[in-house]
């Protein structure tokens, strides 16, 4: 995914994340914002947003916002009526994961995220940037212990041990 995304409030660019790694370039200049929707399907989370590349004008850093929902609370040029969680970053932080740093202000937040839909807005503080992010999907489904495994597994085996003694007599 890459390119000039939407830049109208109601109707945000969406994509849908599979499990593992999705990446998704922005291109911003000072006049423009980028407004998308990430869908994490059921029994998905969001686990890291990591900046990939960071290639700016002037060393510029770079604004990424959002809030839980299909599209933000209101239009990014007005007043939020609820808190927005939010990064500024710039080339320093190619390689590192931005998520823990966009929830920090906000107590009710921690990654990895479970939400089904989280709204985004990117913004450019100067003349132009561009910016590669990773986003870091996987199961919520609890993958059992080592030691549940092997019960499981020998009481299957047991049952069918038994079966099989039931079935020779």
């Amino acid at each position: 995914m890459s390119g000039d995304l939407s830049d109208e409030f109601d109707i945000p660019d969406v994509f849908a994340l599979p499990s593992g790694s999705s990446y998704l370039r922005l291109s911003l200049n000072s006049a423009d914002i980028d407004l998308f929707t990430v869908l994490l399907p059921e029994g998905q989370q969001l686990d890291s947003l990591i900046v990939r590349d960071y290639q700016s004008v002037l060393g510029n850093i770079s604004f990424l916002g959002f809030q839980i929902g299909d599209q933000l609370s209101a239009p990014p040029s007005s007043n939020f009526p609820d808190p927005i969680d939010y990064v500024i970053f710039g080339d320093w932080a190619v390689n590192e994961d931005i998520l823990p740093l966009m929830v920090q202000t906000n107590p009710a937040l921690h990654p990895p995220l479970t939400s089904r839909s989280l709204a985004f807005w990117g913004n450019e503080t100067g003349p132009s940037s561009s910016f590669v992010l990773e986003f870091r999907a996987s199961s919520t489904s609890p993958v059992p212990e080592p030691s549940a495994a092997a019960l499981l597994g020998l009481s299957a085996m047991l049952v069918t041990l038994r079966r099989h003694r039931t079935r020779s007599r």
